[in-house]
C-alpha cells in the first residue's frame, strides 16, 4: 500500500492511517479517544480530508449528517457533539465562526469524491442557512466577519474583531458554497456566493496584507501584526494569496524557523496578558502560543504543493514523519523541540483525529500516484 512512499513517510503514513480510523465512531469522526471521544467540528471536518483519501465515505457522511441534524435555526453548526449526541454551540465567551467554511469545503470535497448530488441537493437549504448565519456577523463597512474574544480554534489567545484566519474561512464558505450551488444548478445562489467570495478576498488582501505576510487581527484598538501560521496557511491553501504573496509567507516562515518542527503557531509570542493568567506558570501557556500542531504543519505542506513547491512540501512532511515514526503516534501538538508534552494542565493527546487525518491528506497531496486516492472526482 505504501511501497512507493519514501521512508520515514511510509511508516508515518501507516501510523496516521491507523490513528485516524481509531477515531471513527457511530456519529462520524471523533476528536480522539477517551476524554476526547466527543465529536469536535474542527477536528472532524479537517480529519475528514484524510478519510476521503482513504475512501471512507460512510464515516464522512455520518459526520456531515451529525452536524447538520443539530444545525441551529439561524444556521449555526455545533462546535461539539457529546458522546450522547448533545450539541454545544459556544466556547467560553463567544460563538465560533471558523468551522463553517471548513465544513462547506468538506461538503464540496465529499461531492467530488462520491458524486452524490442528490444527497447534497437535499441539503441545499442548510447550506444557505450557514451562509446567511455568517453574513449576519459581517462588519458594517467591510465584507469581513467579526468575532467575540476567544472564539476561534486558538481559544486560549485573546483575539476579537476581524481575525484574519476566521475571515479566510469566511471566504471559503462563500467560495465552496458557490461551487456546490453551481454543481447543483442553483445558478442564482452560485453567482451570489461567487461575488461575495470575490469581495471578501479583496477585503482580506486590502485589510490584512503587511508586505511579507498577513496580519493576525484587527479590532477597535488597532491592527495586530503578529505572524500567525493559521491565517497565512489558510490564505495559501485557499488561493487567497497569489504566488508572490505565498513566496513571501514561505520566506517569513523560514526566517523565523517556524517549520523546524512543522509548524509553530505564531511569531513573535503573544504577550502574557493576552492569555488566561492561570496558564502562565504551566505548559498550557504555549499551546496556542509557540507549540507546533501537526494538522497545521500538514496543511502548510499541502499549501506549498498548491503553488507547485513539491520539494519544499515534502521536506515539511519528512520532518513531521521523523517525529511520528519515532514516537509511533501523531499527537495533538509538539513543543518547539519536537517532543510530546506531558504538563500539569495539558498534554499531547493521541490519537487525535485532525492531526492524523491531515497528515494522511498531505501525504496524498505531496505524493500523488504513490497511494490509491479515493478523494478524486467521481462525477
Amino acid at each position: 500500500m505504501t511501497g512507493m512512499l519514501p521512508e520515514p513517510v511510509a511508516s508515518a503514513y501507516l501510523v496516521a492511517t491507523g490513528e485516524l480510523r481509531a477515531c471513527y465512531g457511530p456519529r462520524g469522526i471523533r476528536a480522539g479517544r477517551g476524554k476526547n471521544g466527543f465529536y469536535g467540528a474542527r477536528q472532524a471536518f479537517f480529519a475528514a480530508r484524510g478519510a476521503l483519501c482513504l475512501g471512507d465515505l460512510d464515516v464522512v457522511k455520518s459526520t456531515v449528517d451529525a452536524f447538520l441534524s443539530n444545525q441551529r435555526d439561524d444556521g449555526m453548526l455545533p462546535v461539539y457533539i457529546s458522546h450522547s449526541g448533545a450539541a454545544q454551540f459556544g466556547q467560553p465567551v463567544g460563538e465560533p465562526l471558523d468551522h463553517h467554511g471548513i465544513f462547506l469545503e468538506l461538503l464540496w470535497l465529499f461531492l467530488r469524491a462520491s458524486g452524490q448530488r442528490e444527497y447534497l441537493s437535499k441539503r441545499a437549504g442548510a447550506i444557505e442557512k450557514i451562509v446567511s448565519f455568517l453574513e449576519s456577523h459581517e462588519n458594517a463597512t467591510d465584507p469581513l466577519v467579526e468575532e467575540k474574544p476567544f472564539s476561534n480554534w486558538s481559544s486560549t489567545v485573546l483575539k476579537s474583531g476581524q481575525v484574519h484566519y476566521t475571515n479566510c474561512t469566511y471566504w471559503a464558505a462563500h467560495h465552496f458554497a458557490s461551487l456546490i450551488f453551481s454543481d447543483l444548478e442553483r445558478d442564482v445562489l452560485a453567482l451570489r456566493s461567487e461575488k461575495k467570495a470575490a469581495a471578501t478576498r479583496e477585503a482580506i488582501n486590502h485589510r490584512f496584507w503587511f508586505g511579507n505576510y498577513y496580519r493576525d487581527w484587527r479590532d477597535p484598538f488597532g491592527t495586530h501584526d503578529f505572524f500567525s501560521l493559521d491565517g497565512n496557511t489558510a490564505a495559501m491553501a485557499f488561493g487567497i494569496a497569489d504566488e508572490g504573496q505565498a513566496q513571501r509567507i514561505q520566506n517569513t516562515v523560514r526566517q523565523h524557523r517556524l517549520d523546524a518542527v512543522p509548524v509553530v503557531t505564531n511569531h513573535p509570542a503573544y504577550p502574557f496578558w493576552r492569555l488566561p493568567p492561570v496558564l502562565l506558570p504551566f505548559e498550557a501557556y504555549h499551546v496556542h502560543n509557540g507549540y507546533a500542531w501537526p494538522w497545521l504543519g500538514a496543511w502548510y505542506a499541502m499549501a506549498l504543493s498548491r503553488y507547485g513547491w513539491m520539494r519544499e512540501g515534502r521536506q515539511i512532511l519528512k520532518r513531521m514523519s521523523e517525529l511520528i515514526a519515532r514516537d509511533g503516534c501523531v499527537p495533538s501538538f509538539w513543543n518547539p523541540k519536537g517532543k510530546t508534552v506531558r504538563g500539569f494542565l495539558i498534554q499531547s493527546d493521541q490519537p487525535y483525529a485532525w492531526s492524523a487525518g491531515m497528515f494522511v491528506a498531505a501525504t496524498h497531496a505531496l505524493y500523488p500516484g504513490a497511494i490509491e486516492d479515493h478523494s478524486k472526482p467521481n462525477a
